[in-house]
């Protein structure tokens, strides 16, 4: 295990989407569990692990948002947090739905970055997250591409098939997980749900401006 401090952007990403969605997960369903109240810091580990092999593809040394998403989602689905309690049968690809979810929303807290830089005074910052999460849903398209799962399935099913049987280390091995092409499918998300968090920022422009008006009588 790889006891160096977690960096500030692991921490980041951890404690303001893995760690939600893990409590929102468990919450919601009484037959999951974490496998390890450290599991953390192995996600860290593969994190920075994925991270190094990002940088051999880049000539600078800072990963971009997509990038960022295919690493933190390669961790989560390399480390498989989430086991069922006992032997309660679950979902074979639970932990690879939560790894494209936390992609996802990886993709989502660095798009809110880019609308906060427009937003002035800086005490609206607080108003337009809060506007953000009660209107705002990030999304995976729900058309089928002339098969049967649906997009969220086929990237679910993609990702567990990556866990393979290492016969050299005679256990189970996270293999071929492809970055660049994860990026790109993170890139081509933000790009489906940018229209939707524009028209999400306009609306809270102009209800802002509306409750100023209205302040004025």
């Amino acid at each position: 295990m790889n006891n160096k401090k977690p960096s500030d952007t692991f921490q980041e990403l951890y404690y303001s989407i893995i760690d939600v969605l893990f409590k929102e997960i468990l919450d919601a369903n009484i037959n999951l569990c974490l496998k390890s109240p450290v599991v953390q810091y192995e996600i860290c580990s593969k994190f920075e692990n994925y991270k190094k092999q990002a940088l051999n593809f880049m000539e600078g040394k800072r990963l971009d948002r997509h990038k960022l998403a295919a690493c933190i989602c390669g961790a989560v689905a390399d480390a498989k947090p989430l086991l069922g309690v006992g032997h309660v049968k679950i979902s074979e690809t639970v932990n690879e739905r939560l790894a494209l979810y936390v992609g996802l929303h990886t993709i989502k807290q660095y798009m809110q970055y880019d609308f906060l830089e427009k937003i002035e005074p800086y005490t609206q910052y607080e108003r337009f997250l809060t506007y953000i999460q009660s209107y705002f849903v990030m999304e995976f398209p729900s058309e089928h591409i002339c098969d049967k799962p649906n997009y969220i399935n086929n990237l679910s099913n993609a990702l567990y098939w990556r866990h393979m049987e290492c016969n050299s280390l005679k256990k189970e091995c996270f293999l071929n997980y492809d970055i660049l092409a994860y990026s790109t499918i993170f890139y081509h998300l933000d790009l489906y749900n940018r229209p939707q968090m524009e028209q999400c920022y306009y609306n809270f422009v102009e209800q802002e401006k509306n409750a100023f008006n209205n302040q004025q009588f």
